[in-house]
């Protein structure tokens, strides 16, 4: 099967489906106007490639929000890999801020979070070919030399992360619908901002979250918020989304 179009949830779906009457074994390339994501999908796990701004949380921050060390120790770990090329978790482990399984886990989330993200990519141009072949494409491997850029890899159980997949975009769907549009505005409610400057304010929070809660001043919209954070769109939607949950955010 090899094919090529504008992306839909349907045509998605019959992917999806493909791959699984493949044996999990396809290539599917798909290009929006601003970024592009290469799956190289084999039996027992998948490739991915990211060029652009559409790409899954850092591996350093899930595995901080994982693992609980401070910013400050993986500033340290991204100086080291400067010096001694190499993954980051493996000098997280090396460091003994992680273990193994963390980074396991990490790299799954980041996987699931790739493949997630491709339910919004609606009117989006793909390219699918199934099987053991791979086709290449000389324009997407200039430009992935060209940004630098290096593959995650993940290996595991397709079927149960690509269903894992669709049940993150679910989530999200109803994540985005109780936020609301792009233009609502938040901000703390006094109860909420008391109750932290009480415990010391918005550093005492963890940093994904501080970076989040100091935009949260009743003029920012949602979509300003999510431009301005230094973090994937999904986290940073969770992020609202658990602060409006805990009736620590109220909308303007």
């Amino acid at each position: 099967m090899e094919n090529r179009g504008g992306l839909s949830r349907n045509r998605l779906s019959e992917i999806v489906q493909d791959l699984a009457a493949q044996k999990y074994w396809g290539i599917l390339r798909v290009r929006d106007a601003t970024a592009w994501k290469e799956f190289d999908f084999a039996s027992g796990g998948v490739k991915v490639t990211s060029i652009g701004d559409r790409k899954a949380p850092p591996i350093g921050q899930i595995l901080m929000r994982i693992a609980g060390f401070k910013k400050a120790d993986l500033d340290k770990a991204l100086e080291t890999q400067k010096d001694r090329p190499g993954y980051l978790g493996e000098i997280l482990i090396s460091m003994r801020l992680v273990t193994e399984d963390a980074v396991l886990s990490a790299v799954r989330e980041q996987a699931l979070s790739e493949l997630a993200d491709l339910y919004f990519w609606a009117g989006a141009r793909y390219e699918y070919a199934s099987g053991q072949s791979r086709p290449r494409s000389a324009e997407f491997d200039q430009k992935k030399h060209e940004a630098g850029v290096k593959s995650l890899s993940f290996t595991g159980s397709l079927g149960q992360l690509l269903g894992d997949a669709k049940n993150a975009y679910l989530e999200f769907e109803k994540i985005q619908r109780e936020l609301g549009s792009g233009e609502t505005t938040y901000q703390f409610t006094h109860s909420a901002r008391d109750m932290l400057y009480k415990k010391g304010g918005f550093q005492r929070l963890v940093d994904s979250d501080q970076r989040v809660a100091v935009l949260l001043d009743g003029k920012k919209s949602v979509s300003e918020i999510l431009a301005k954070v230094p973090l994937h769109w999904a986290e940073t939607m969770r992020i609202l989304h658990r602060l409006l949950k805990a009736g620590a955010i109220e909308r303007v």
